[in-house]
This record gives C-alpha cells, structure tokens and sequence, in this order.
C-alpha cells in the first residue's frame, strides 16, 4: 500500500515582486470557497492554504499527488489569472524539501524579518480553518503538529526570535532611518490588526506621536489608549493624515478602491503645506494607490522595499542561522523517520485493529436489539483503551514487540 507524500505549490517575497503577490492575494472570506472547489478538482487531496502578507503557498498530501501544473492552473483560475502570469514565480517542492520548507515557514526563518513569530500564529490559524473545512487528514496533521514543535525549538533554543522580529519592527527602522528622532511627529497607523499593533507599539516605543485610523472605531480606540495615541474614524482619514509626517499602512485595499488615494493625500499635504510625508504600505493587496508615489515631497515605500532593509539585517547572523538550520533539519529526519515507520506498521495495525473488531461485532450480536446501541459504545470504548497501549509499544519499542504482538495474536 503506497503512502500520501506531501508537496507545496507558491509564490513568496524570494521569487515575486509584491505586484504579483497582491494578485494571488486570497482573502480570508474566500479561504472556504477555495477549499470546496479544491475538494471538487482534487478529491481524496489533503490541503491547507497558508497566505500571509509575503507569502500565498497551498499545502497536498495524496497519492497520488496532483500535478504542479495542475495546482498551479487551479490557484490561478481561482484568482482569475492566466496560469502563465504566476507560473515564472511559483515553486513547487515534494517530500524532504517541502517538509523543510515548511518548519523552516513556521520557525520564522523564510520570513522577511528573520525570526519573526507572527509567521506561526499565521500558521496555526490556517491549520484550524483547514481542520474546520475537513481539509486535513493524518499527514498534513502530523506535519503541521510537528512544524509547530520545530518552531517552538528554534526560538526556544536560540536567539533568533529575541528582540523586536516583526514586518513592523522593520517600518519602525525604516522610519528611524527618515528621522532619526521620532519625537514631536506624527506618526499614523491604519490597521489595528496584528500588523498595525506591533508597528504602533514599535513607533511608540521610539517616541512618535501615534495616531490610528481602523474600520472598527473601538479597536482604533484601544490600540491608542493603550499606547497615548489618538484614534481616529475611517470617515476622519483626511484629518488624521493631516496630522502625520509617517503613515504605516496594514489595512489592505478593498476590491475596488485604495484607502490612500492621490487625491487625499493631495488634500493633507495643502494643509500640512507640503512638507515631506513618508508612506510606508505593509497591506496585501497595496492600500496606497501607486500614482501618490509621483506627488511631491511624498515618498512611499511597500513591502518590497522593507526587504531591502530586512536583508541588511542578515549580515553577520549566519552563526544564528545556521543553528535554527540544525535544529530543523533534525526535526524533519524524526518526521520523515516516524512517517516511515508508521507505514511500515500500518498492515499490522489494520490486522490487529480489524481482528479485536470483527470479535466485538461478534460479542454485540448476541444483545437483544433494545441493548444493542449501549452495547455498542461501550465495547467501542473498551476495545479503543485495550488498543492504545499495544499499540503504542509496536511504535516505540522496536522489532520485538512487533514479533510478539503478531505471535500472541496470530496475526
């Protein structure tokens, strides 16, 4: 009997520039459509779609498994693209190297800030979307319990999560580098989410003047008050920009408008009286419409040019690095060493579990048929605890519980 085998299918801040990635860009209300689509084209395919601001990547296990090209061709007319408009930044990686891609995804180590967490707690979320969907089946479960384990390892085990590791954490360098006193200027965040909370605290923290802009008032309010901001209404935009010399944006576009058009921003910067405005938009898609890049004394920046910054963060980490890559290539010999295993003791298991079955179908057979649905669940329950511990032993204790358990049972 042949196993599934794990393989990805996508596209990442490494192989696409943020133009192509806003297309592929798969918002969360969306995320269940996909699936059910996916369960009509690829049946029988465990999955688990993994999307973050610099990465959308689609997670199978099957055997067999579907086709790169056919993945491909599936996120795309999902997106309705051409596949040949993402198929020169896509990567498609199989068994081993999708295993370590993966824990090296959870761990923070492909992230475009080395080491940030947010990457997992995105992780563990698309993991229990994928799970309410029915997506997910005994690989890809094993695999994302244990990338969850490996990340736990690499920041527990070493210093590259210590810090402020964070897409916001490197806006806040980014602003540090435009002023390098923050104090007495504005500083607008729009977007209380995850991403606009760690800039606001970061930007804070250097001394900013915070000021939040959220389409939920009362959570624009807290992450102010918590931080001696001021919030602000969605409606109020014009005025909170107004009031800023840097903006750091996290609240994506809509389907059909920017949140930052040339227009508002030509109307602040009248009543700022044209002094240098910095823009720096971490949204997927892009909440700041590209034509303000060509206003004067503005300047925006995205996420392509934060990886610029990130990558001079790198230098002279390689020690850190290469300690992170220990750990995980270590955490995928124990996954792929237990996946082995368990498939070779998979007909064993299935003999055993078939045997102690068919005797308690026997057993319940013979209740009257009053008796017979109690009769059902508790021996279900009994066979399942007398099951456990043999079973158990046939994993971890090696050929010779093997040779025994077949012997006492005939197997």
């Amino acid at each position: 009997m042949s196993r599934p085998r794990v393989a990805l299918l996508g596209l990442s801040h490494r192989t696409a520039g943020l133009a192509v990635r806003e297309r592929l860009a798969i918002p969360a209300t969306r995320v269940g459509p996909l699936y059910g689509e996916l369960k009509r084209a690829f049946p029988s395919t465990e999955a688990l779609l993994l999307g973050t601001c610099n990465r959308v990547e689609l997670y199978v296990a099957a055997e067999p498994l579907p086709a790169r090209e056919g993945l491909l061709g599936f996120l795309a007319s999902f997106q309705g693209l051409e596949p040949a408009v993402l198929a020169p930044h896509a990567y498609g990686l199989e068994g081993p190297e999708a295993v370590r891609h993966c824990f090296s995804v959870a761990s923070g180590l492909e992230a475009l800030a080395l080491g940030e967490t947010q990457v997992l707690g995105q992780a563990k979320e698309a993991y229990g979307v994928a799970q309410e969907h029915g997506m997910l089946g005994p690989v890809l479960h094993a695999l994302f319990q244990q990338a969850f384990a490996t990340a736990k390892r690499v920041h527990s085990e070493t210093t590259v999560g210590q810090g402020k590791v964070s897409v916001g954490s490197v806006a806040a360098q980014l602003a540090g580098r435009i002023f390098q006193d923050l104090s007495g200027h504005g500083v607008l965040v729009i977007g209380a989410g995850e991403m606009g909370e760690l800039a606001a605290t970061h930007l804070a923290e250097a001394g900013g003047n915070l000021l939040v802009v959220n389409r939920t008032f009362a959570k624009a309010e807290a992450l102010a008050r918590d931080r001696g901001g001021k919030a602000f209404r969605l409606e109020d935009l014009g005025e909170a920009l107004a009031q800023a010399d840097i903006v750091v944006s996290s609240a994506p576009a809509s389907a059909d408008s920017f949140l930052l058009t040339s227009r508002l921003v030509q109307d602040a910067q009248r009543r700022r009286r044209r002094r240098p405005l910095f823009l720096i938009d971490l949204a997927v898609p892009r909440s700041i419409h590209p034509e303000v890049r060509d206003l004067e004394n503005v300047y925006a920046y995205d996420l392509d040019d934060l990886e610029k910054v990130a990558r001079e963060n790198l230098k002279g980490r390689s020690e850190e690095l290469d300690a992170c890559r220990a750990i995980v290539e270590e955490q995928v010999a124990g996954f792929l060493k237990d996946r082995s295993e368990r498939h070779d003791l998979q007909p064993l298991i299935t003999a055993l579990r078939a045997k102690i079955q068919g005797m308690r179908e026997q057993e319940v057979a013979r209740f009257p048929l009053e008796a017979r649905a109690a009769a059902e669940e508790a021996t279900h329950r009994l066979v399942n605890k007398i099951l456990h511990d043999p079973l158990e032993a046939l994993k971890t204790e090696g050929p010779e519980a093997v040779d025994l358990l077949r012997r006492l049972f005939k197997l």
